[in-house]
């Protein structure tokens, strides 16, 4: 059986690969499509190429290929515990002492999600790791499609933020959790995007698509489930209604106002729907997680807030710590390791490019007007990088917490930056039309 699945990868990776492409109309995207999957996969190949040899076995992605495993030869042994387990959760004698019982909820959750596919590969950790690479490309790609169709972005400011930024590209490729929670944000805001925009109506198989992964999201990263849906649903709401209300069309004060307040109703909403989210736990959940990464992390790998406790004015003393370490840490002096150098010269050159940013567009006669989009990108990549400094003070473990928002920021920059106007000199030959063949 498992040699008949192998067998099969090739001509279904092909007609994925061949559908992938027909799901975007830019001309630049079109025609560097094969280069930037590759680059997709290859990254999540690497992956696993680095836990498996530098870190010596020891790491996430290793810790699955070892559940996926066990749940293969279940399935082999014993199909009817298997989807027992994977579809009801139900846990027979014979699998109680697999190796995913002893990873948290939420990665047990990845495991169940990710196992089928797994077993489709042909029980074989590397194709699943381009299928995971394809999923989470898949999504971005027909995220940048939207995009580019609804608010007339520029084409390279989003090839780049998606599908050429180092970090993103490697922090969501591979079986890791970010592969799967990249792309399932991606078409959870694209079907929300499309829909308060008047550009498609949501069909059974979209409301489908939206329930199921919504519910991924919520199980497997619940914070970035909480701060997207408190962003996403006052946004959309506007969006949708502007087109029918004529006040909030004419006066936009009005629709800000009603933004802001929605937006606030949105946190308030969503600190319920997770117990540690809670105002009274939410301080004393990330002070929890802050000491047991540092007390995990050695100190060359690691950063401190100064007086830090679980008292909420200690946290409101260092968001501004907070923030800049989430957007621009760890700094090239702080990388001890040619790894993370790696993302010390990422780091360089964002806060180069933020500060072209500040320079070119925060001016008087360009302050008067900040779209509603502009404000749901900060307040969402604000609230993400705060919260993931203050939780994970692991220079490792934030670079790639950061994949659930550096896109968005780099969107953010790079869309009316001067850098992007010169780079489209330089590479205007990409934007020619595909030659038909």
């Amino acid at each position: 059986m498992e040699l008949f699945l192998l067998l099969l990868q090739i001509p279904l990776l092909i007609f994925i690969i061949k559908y992938i492409r027909k799901l975007h109309s830019d001309p630049l995207f079109v025609n560097a499509y094969y280069y930037l999957l590759s680059f997709k996969v290859t990254a999540g190949l690497v992956l696993g190429v680095l836990y498996f040899s530098y870190y010596k076995g020891e790491g996430d992605t290793v810790y699955y290929f070892h559940s996926f495993d066990f749940l293969s030869k279940a399935f082999y042994s014993n199909w009817e515990e298997y989807m027992k387990l994977i579809f009801l959760g139900e846990v027979s004698l014979g699998l109680k002492d697999g190796p995913m019982f002893f990873l948290d909820l939420r990665a047990y959750t990845f495991v169940r999600i990710i196992s089928p596919i797994y077993i489709l590969s042909g029980s074989n950790y590397w194709i699943c790791s381009i299928y995971l690479s394809i999923f989470s490309f898949s999504g971005l790609w027909i995220l940048s499609n939207s995009l580019i169709k609804l608010y007339k972005l520029k084409p390279l400011a989003v090839l780049i933020s998606f599908f050429i930024f180092p970090s993103v590209v490697f922090w969501s490729s591979g079986i890791i959790k970010e592969s799967l929670i990249i792309g399932v944000m991606c078409i959870i805001i694209t079907i929300v995007l499309n829909l308060a925009n008047h550009k498609k109506k949501m069909i059974a198989l979209r409301i489908f698509v939206f329930v199921i992964f919504s519910c991924i999201l919520f199980y497997i990263k619940f914070y970035y489930f909480a701060v997207l849906f408190s962003v996403l649903t006052p946004y959309a709401l506007i969006k949708y209604f502007t087109y029918n209300v004529g006040f909030l069309k004419k006066y936009e004060f009005y629709s800000l106002s009603f933004f802001l307040l929605s937006l606030l109703f949105m946190a308030f909403i969503a600190s319920y729907s997770y117990p540690l989210l809670h105002f009274n736990k939410i301080f004393g959940a990330l002070y929890l997680n802050y000491s047991i990464t540092l007390e995990h992390s050695s100190i060359l790998n690691s950063y401190t807030f100064e007086g830090l406790s679980s008292d909420p004015v200690s946290f409101l003393s260092h968001i501004p710590k907070a923030l800049f370490y989430g957007l621009f840490s760890p700094f090239l002096w702080q990388c001890k390791s040619v790894i993370t150098m790696v993302n010390g010269i990422e780091n360089t050159i964002l806060l180069i490019l933020f500060i072209t940013f500040l320079l070119t567009n925060f001016r008087k006669e360009k302050l008067v007007k900040i779209d509603i989009e502009v404000i749901s990108l900060v307040v969402y990549v604000a609230t993400l990088a705060i919260f993931m400094a203050f939780a994970s003070p692991n220079w490792g473990s934030l670079v790639r917490y950061k994949v659930g928002y550096l896109p968005f920021f780099l969107l953010l920059i790079l869309n009316n930056n001067p850098a992007i106007i010169q780079l489209e000199k330089m590479f205007s030959f990409l934007n020619r039309s595909e030659k038909k063949s």
